[in-house]
């Protein structure tokens, strides 16, 4: 020892432990601390009983006002039942109707439309990727232990129980954090675009706040269609819309946009105008939109009225509409949809959005980056979860040959690795 560290200056005492310093000595030295005048050493006791599992949780909005309200409390699992499956979450997307939830801008539609009057009332999360738990009555996929996505009500938790038509395979190769960018932005998108819009190869679209989450996808899905690209976004945001492969991207800040649109196209402007901004943009869009064009309204506040648009463009098609309304109505919408995307995931036409990963715990602090839209495509909460050991997979121990790795290695093996 005092060759290695000389600055220790180690003494070495050699003794048979007779004379009574010597005895007081090794007495002495088998005490490890000296607390209040009583010797103290260290001593080997039974490990107390495993820690239980943690307590199921889910976020809550207390009262409405701010992301500041957003608490989690324990949570029910609710056992599935025939046709429904449960999801273990992983990871859950987050969507800029959730912060107008927080502000408390949605409260009359939900006191109106759902009959929920008080904040607490509404289940948070419209998004999800995980893993099955369990399968209902009549469930033949997917099956427990599936890696999933989902869009159902209630994703902020740590376990959601929803119909099985909602859910979807996690595309080959991506986390769940990367499938949980792609149910509410890639189905809205898809569904507005392809469905219900009809864009068709070699026609022009115009798409707003294309560096958001359905923004992001509309632009993916209209160049996987076979169409031309305008978009709009804000000055510091534009070079990642054109990253996604769009040449003219213009501002979304201001009505300029359909000026220079009517510009670049000779006048002739597109064929469908995918929409979600309000106000005086919504004329603008129509400037802009040819005859006999679609205009696709995905806004839910300050949108026009069937009738109103009917009096400014007779000749369009309005498609004003939301996703889980419709889906509500028709049970097959959504699993053609999932089927729709998976094939275009697996063909390499589409791929997960960027994205900004919160911690679940830090919900507020990701609710105020999505309101100050500091983003670019989506913000996705991530949910702590203990290591499940796999006999299919391989585990790497470095220094496994020592006590604690060897011991590491026999509870690894113990425990299914």
């Amino acid at each position: 020892m005092n060759a290695e560290h000389p600055e220790l200056r180690c003494v070495v005492v050699d003794g048979d432990g007779v004379t009574p310093l010597e005895r007081l000595l090794r007495t002495e030295l088998s005490y490890s601390a000296v607390r209040g005048g009583t010797r103290l050493r260290p001593e080997l006791a039974p490990a107390a009983d495993p820690t239980p599992d943690p307590v199921p949780s889910r976020l809550v909005l207390t009262e409405y006002g701010g992301p500041e309200y957003l608490r989690s409390e324990p949570a029910r699992r609710r056992a599935p039942e025939a046709g429904e499956v449960e999801i273990e979450v992983r990871a859950a997307g987050l969507n800029f109707r959730d912060v107008l939830i927080s502000l408390g801008m949605m409260r009359d539609h939900y006191a109106r439309t759902y009959g929920l009057e008080h904040a607490r009332d509404i289940a948070l999360g419209f998004e999800c990727a995980g893993v099955v738990t369990a399968v209902g009555p009549g469930v033949t996929e997917p099956a427990v232990g599936d890696a999933v996505m989902a869009m159902t009500e209630g994703g902020f938790a740590d376990y959601v129980t929803t119909p099985a038509g909602q859910v979807a395979p996690l595309p080959e190769g991506l986390s769940p954090a990367e499938g949980a960018t792609i149910p509410l932005a890639f189905l809205t998108a898809y569904y507005a675009l392809a469905r219900l819009a009809g864009l068709r190869s070699g026609e022009r679209v115009l798409v707003h706040a294309a560096s958001g989450g359905v923004g992001g996808a509309a632009v993916q899905i209209a160049r996987a269609l076979g169409a031309e690209v305008f978009a709009t976004a804000g000055a510091g945001k534009r070079d990642a819309v054109r990253a996604l492969g769009v040449t003219h991207v213009l501002d979304s800040r201001s009505t300029s946009f359909a000026d220079e649109l009517l510009a670049l196209t000779g006048g002739e402007g597109v064929d469908v105008v995918l929409n979600s901004l309000s106000g005086d943009f919504i004329p603008a869009g129509l400037s802009v939109l040819a005859p006999g064009g679609r205009f696709v309204e995905m806004g839910r506040l300050g949108i026009w009225s069937p009738e109103r648009m009917r009096s400014a463009r007779p000749d369009v098609g309005y498609f004003p509409f939301d996703l889980g309304d419709d889906a509500e109505r028709d049970g097959t919408l959504l699993p053609g949809l999932f089927k729709a995307l998976g094939d275009l995931f697996a063909a390499g036409a589409l791929r997960p959005l960027p994205m900004t990963v919160f911690p679940r715990r830090d919900a507020a602090r990701a609710y105020a980056h999505m309101q100050h839209t500091r983003h670019i495509g989506k913000v996705v909460l991530s949910f702590d979860r203990p290591v499940r050991l796999s006999s299919e997979a391989a585990y790497l121990i470095t220094g496994g040959l020592g006590g604690l790795g060897l011991c590491v290695a026999r509870r690894l093996v113990a425990e299914g690795a």
